[in-house]
């Protein structure tokens, strides 16, 4: 954030950077005599929120001026897919007269970008002026449910969510 009155005969850039994923991985197993349950649930959520903000009513004079938001993007502008949120869960149950499995698994990754100039501000870039908002984001939710006995049953839930919200 930059705010108040600036001179420069140079290049200003205001930039707010993140790199960031989130993982989960449970596995939940029973084995008996008789009967097994096994229930596993994973959960990864991922809601940075990055801003890059010219305060209102600043006075900016640059030769260049760039506002410059990201989540998962490297510096030199290449993107990062490498950077996700992940749930991975996995159950099983098993038994002589039978056996259940349940696994849910549950990702999440909603970054919030944003490049801003405030209202009643006054921005003069002598030569370039860039404002961008640029970012990548992934869900990836893998479930797996087995059951073993007589009678087995297996269950699995995958959700996955993504959303984007960038603005400039």
């Amino acid at each position: 954030r930059l705010e108040g009155n600036r001179s420069t005969g140079a290049d200003l850039t205001i930039a707010a950077r993140s790199s960031s994923g989130a993982n989960a991985r449970a596995v939940g197993r029973s084995i008996t005599a008789v009967g097994g349950l096994g229930l596993a649930q994973a959960t990864a959520i991922n809601t940075p929120s990055i801003t890059a903000t010219i305060g209102a009513g600043s006075v900016i004079n640059a030769t260049a001026i760039n506002i410059v938001a990201s989540q998962n993007v490297a510096v030199d502008g290449s993107l990062q897919f490498d950077k996700s949120a992940t749930a991975i869960a996995s159950a099983g149950g098993g038994g002589a007269v039978g056996g259940l499995g349940g696994a849910l698994a549950n990702a999440s990754n909603n970054p919030i970008i944003r490049a801003e100039i405030g209202s009643g501000s006054d921005i003069n870039a002598s030569w370039t002026f860039g404002i961008t908002s640029q970012g990548t984001n992934l869900a990836v939710a893998t479930a797996q449910g087995d059951g073993a006995g007589f009678v087995g049953l297996g269950a699995a839930v995958e959700a996955e969510r993504f959303e984007f919200h960038e603005s400039c």
